[in-house]
């Protein structure tokens, strides 16, 4: 890739998340005017609240990546980033297209089916891959290599087991609504084995990756202890929270797995 598409492309990534966060304004807005959608849900509050919240992450990565571009840190912060308001986003493009459409709006379907497993790779790039790369780039020699590529199965079976294992979606912002069966659910044993696989190899990695954090602020020096040591401080409360989330989710899976037939009802229900 010439010098001059890297130079320009972290902005123009930059510029995307600026677009999305434009775009989740609107969708905002439009939902503000629906009186049938509890903005003031849970999800819809933390929604709102997240709709700045990954632009500094955005813009910190695309000026590491801009000025270095082969550091592969700022691409990774811009990639998260991104991926973060794709998330809420399409949390929040969910509620409206539900709540006044009743889910025939335009991309509806694949909507609340990405919002309700995309945060799962998100959070094992941020606990996991994060604190590895940080921050030159590289992954710390011997055997913190191996923590990389467990990260990252772990990851890639977890999100596929996530995705397609058949549950039901809730939308807290619609209270009435009791939810929807995941329209690309496949109920095999394929789906449970990639969840019972991802999650425990994401814990793991992600602690494994707080390990390394702390590992290396010892053996540093100066300014890169320094930081370092931020991470590490961060990256311990992060890897705690996401263990507890991903036992917590599991737990959720199993049991809103199976019941399906209230979403059918709710819909034949408005027709």
């Amino acid at each position: 890739m010439s010098s001059w598409i890297t130079t320009r492309l972290p902005w123009v990534l930059l510029g995307l998340c600026l677009l999305i966060v434009a775009a989740h304004l609107a969708i905002l807005w439009l939902v503000l005017r629906e009186p049938a959608i509890d903005i003031l849900a849970s999800s819809g509050v933390a929604n709102m609240l997240a709709i700045p919240s990954f632009i500094p992450l955005v813009a910190v990565g695309a000026l590491v990546a801009a000025r270095h571009p082969r550091n592969s840190f700022g691409w990774l912060l811009c990639g998260i980033g991104i991926s973060w308001e794709v998330f809420v986003v399409l949390n929040s493009y969910t509620a409206y297209a539900f709540g006044t459409q009743n889910g025939t709006a335009f991309g509806s379907q694949v909507a609340i089916w990405a919002a309700n497993w995309l945060f799962y790779p998100n959070l094992c790039l941020s606990v996991a891959f994060v604190p590895l790369l940080f921050p030159s780039g590289h992954l710390p020699p011997g055997r913190w290599q191996i923590v990389f590529w467990v990260a990252l199965v772990g990851m890639l079976c977890g999100s596929a087991g996530i995705a397609f294992k058949p549950a039901t979606f809730a939308i807290e912002e619609l209270s009435a609504h009791p939810g929807i069966a995941n329209p690309y659910g496949i109920d095999h044993w394929i789906t449970d084995s990639l969840v019972l696989v991802g999650l425990p190899l994401s814990i793991l990695a992600g602690i494994a990756a707080g390990v390394s954090i702390v590992w290396r602020v010892r053996r540093a020096h100066g300014v890169e202890r320094q930081q370092l040591k931020w991470v590490a401080y961060t990256g311990a409360v992060a890897a705690v929270i996401f263990a507890i989330n991903t036992l917590l989710f599991t737990l959720q899976l199993d049991i809103a797995g199976g019941d399906t037939s209230q979403d059918r009802e709710w819909q034949s229900n408005q027709h």
